[in-house]
């Protein structure tokens, strides 16, 4: 709007500047009719022809000087013009492509403060979802560490009665070979009293019928030391499996309690590790 001002100013100006000289050319051309009327009837013809030649001439280069001039500053004011109108839309274009690029700046601004926002509240939502888990984790963590000492004390009452029943086995197995032992033995005495009794007790006997009896006797007490052998044998073979039975059912259950014990420890584990990667991803989103 300020050029188009300055533009019709100009144009103005102009317009203006060629009228005035239109008058002032009308005004000289009076003047010089009248003062060569006057001259002419003050002096002769030629020498008012002269003067008025002159003055024609000496007018037209007035207006001649007058028109360049004014042509001049015309055209000067037309280069600043156009000088001016030209540096005006330059600077409108820069402008509009300064307000083209803030407006895509402004756009940009708010798409990613949007962005931002929709990230915020999934990452809250991300931190509260973290949050529950890790309490469900802390939770479960607490059960299985009381399962863990569940099972430990479990395992250590099994041993206790494991050891409990194999000294109560071990204890029966001896009061039985005890037993066992005694009655030999009491036999044994018993043989041997009735070898030992005097010899009116006895009726009269050849020495082959003694002989016979100390035989008898004899093979007796064989047999009652080959059964206390046999007793003996057989009470270390039964101590030794027991003592191996307690053994492979102690061995077994030291394994399966290690192993419910590894897998309560391993699932621990497994979910503190869920956790902390969780955590640790959590924390590179946020940064």
């Amino acid at each position: 709007q300020v050029l188009l001002r300055e533009s019709q100013i100009i144009s103005e100006s102009k317009d203006k500047q060629i009228a005035e000289l239109k008058k002032m050319s009308e005004h000289g051309a009076d003047s010089l009719r009248n003062e060569w009327e006057k001259k002419v009837r003050q002096t002769a013809a030629a020498e008012m022809e002269l003067e008025k030649f002159e003055l024609q001439k000496k007018h037209s280069d007035n207006i001649q000087e007058l028109l360049e001039d004014t042509n001049v500053r015309v055209a000067k004011m037309e280069a600043e013009y156009n000088s001016r109108s030209q540096a005006t839309e330059q600077i409108l274009s820069e402008l509009t492509t300064r307000v083209k690029q803030q407006t895509a700046e402004m756009e940009k601004a708010q798409v990613l403060q949007q962005k931002v926002a929709q990230e915020k509240a999934q990452l809250e939502i991300q931190v509260a979802s973290l949050s529950a888990e890790l309490q469900e984790a802390s939770r479960r963590n607490t059960i299985l560490q009381k399962e863990k000492e569940q099972q430990r004390e479990q395992h250590e009452q099994t041993v206790q009665k494991l050891l409990a029943k194999h000294e109560l086995d071990v204890s029966h197995l001896h009061q039985e070979h005890a037993l066992s032992a005694a009655k030999v033995l009491t036999n044994l005495r018993h043989r041997k009293q009735q070898m030992t009794l005097p010899p009116a007790s006895f009726s009269p006997c050849s020495p082959l019928q003694a002989s016979e009896v100390m035989k008898d006797f004899e093979s007796v007490v064989a047999q009652l030391k080959q059964q206390l052998l046999e007793s003996e044998l057989q009470r270390q073979h039964q101590t030794r499996d027991l003592e191996t039975k307690f053994q492979q059912e102690r061995e077994e259950l030291r394994i399966s309690c290690e192993k419910k014990v590894l897998a309560v420890s391993y699932e621990a584990e497994r979910e503190k590790n869920e956790a902390k990667i969780k955590t640790a991803k959590l924390e590179d989103t946020i940064r």
